[in-house]
């Protein structure tokens, strides 16, 4: 029997997706620098081996550019269709292969957070079996759906078309069914609350918008949790800057990891890295008490970035401190006061097939530019068109490419009228005229 004739058209199953869709691994989407594929796998979670191999892949596959999104997925830029294939048996490899259904989103230490209500895990995998049947044609075309047990790293900051969120009641644990407008539902026993779900989600329609949230998570960058895996598990935050990373610079952060002792890493909202580990090498008692969240974390946190003298020896294994010193050597965010925080920026032309101007070679620059807003407390968005899609909120200054130059928006969206438009060559010194001051 004859090979049947190669067309030159990738696999049905790997065939691009229309650009109002969502991109993920088996069904990547073109843009400005070829396809781009998007995996979460189960839970978020994966080996810091795994994390590596998915990095050498990147390198390998496409052009080198690995994404963590807002929402803590992982994007891989630049692949052909051809290449896309080998991606995929790579991170099938690797054991990171995503589970079937639509992305269900969890908490960064879900399961393992010791201030959750719940464990938010097996619920959430009963609902993508649940949800693989209910999502038709007519259904949003990038649905979002949050499976919040509460917690100190809890997803309340997370948009999403539906959220189910753990509530305690008449002493049991229920799930309450949510959109951002509100609860519709009273809380549920699990199984009444996957089939809600299902029903819910089978009635949405593409025309549905979601409304952004007021803030959203950010990896606890810094910060030692305690984790309920029993002894003295320890998860610590990174965040990747603006949520795109050279392949090469995320491998070198996994082998650190695994050098200090990390095992595993959970994707996080806010371009973060969770990497947690048992035994932390160098801890300290936190001054403040606060989690990331800015709850009172049980047992207390720990900040690994302060000065050694303040630290106490514990454990041998996972040291927090060697890691964040290697990230920040790295280029990573590895302190919650680093200023490009502040900046939400997109991929922007060329990158992006919808940019009108170039973003991300900008971004340092717009954030020393930007230093006396950022330093009262002020946000930043960055975007190469009026879609605004690294942002959803308002933010205190948005730029906003356009062809010729940029427009400046205070307080506002990247589809609002800008108050000034300024050649591409002007852009720093009016960014750095903006104050935090109104």
């Amino acid at each position: 029997m004859s090979a049947p004739a190669d067309t030159g058209a990738p696999p049905a199953a790997r065939r691009p997706v229309p650009r109002e869709a969502c991109p993920s691994l088996v069904a990547p989407m073109a843009t400005g620098d070829g396809l781009i594929a998007r995996l979460l796998p189960a839970d978020g979670e994966l080996t810091v081996a795994a994390l590596a191999a998915i990095a050498a892949a990147a390198a390998r596959c496409g052009n080198g550019v690995v994404e963590v999104t807002q929402r803590g997925s992982l994007q891989v830029r630049g692949l052909s269709a051809a290449t896309a294939a080998d991606l995929e048996h790579a991170v099938h490899a690797a054991g990171a292969s995503p589970p079937a259904g639509p992305p269900v989103h969890v908490g960064p230490l879900a399961g393992h957070d010791p201030a959750e209500i719940a464990d938010p895990r097996p619920l959430a995998a009963m609902l993508r079996m649940r949800l693989a049947a209910a999502v038709t044609a007519a259904s949003p075309a990038k649905l979002a759906i949050v499976v919040d047990g509460g917690g100190d790293l809890g997803l309340d900051g997370l948009a999403a078309d539906l959220r189910l969120v753990a509530v305690r009641t008449d002493g049991a644990t229920a799930w309450r069914l949510e959109t951002d407008d509100g609860p519709i539902s009273p809380p549920l026993a699990t199984a009444e609350a996957v089939a809600a779900a299902g029903d819910f989600v089978a009635g949405l329609d593409r025309s549905r918008r979601r409304r952004p949230r007021p803030r959203v998570p950010v990896a606890p960058v810094g910060v030692l949790l305690p984790v309920g895996w029993g002894g003295d598990a320890i998860a610590v935050g990174v965040v990747v800057p603006y949520g795109f990373t050279d392949a090469g610079l995320l491998s070198a952060l996994a082998t650190a990891a695994g050098q200090a002792g990390a095992e595993t890493v959970r994707l996080a909202p806010g371009h973060g890295l969770v990497f947690v580990g048992t035994g932390a090498g160098m801890a300290r008692d936190s001054r403040d008490g606060a989690g990331a969240s800015g709850r009172s974390v049980s047992g207390g946190v720990t900040d690994a970035s302060s000065p050694a003298g303040d630290r106490a020896p514990q454990s041998c294994g996972f040291s927090p401190a060697v890691l964040l010193a290697a990230a920040a050597n790295l280029g990573f965010i590895a302190r919650r006061n680093d200023p490009r925080l502040a900046l939400s920026v997109c991929a922007g032309a060329p990158v992006c097939g919808s940019g009108e101007a170039p973003t991300r070679p900008l971004a340092d620059a717009v954030v020393a530019a930007a230093a006396p807003l950022i330093a009262a407390g002020g946000s930043v968005h960055l975007t190469g068109c009026a879609k605004g899609c690294a942002r959803a909120a308002p933010a205190d200054l948005t730029i906003v490419g356009r062809a010729g130059g940029y427009g400046l928006v205070r307080d506002g969206r990247a589809g609002d009228v800008p108050v000034e438009v300024v050649a591409r060559d002007a852009l720093l010194a009016a960014v750095a005229l903006v104050r935090g001051d109104g």
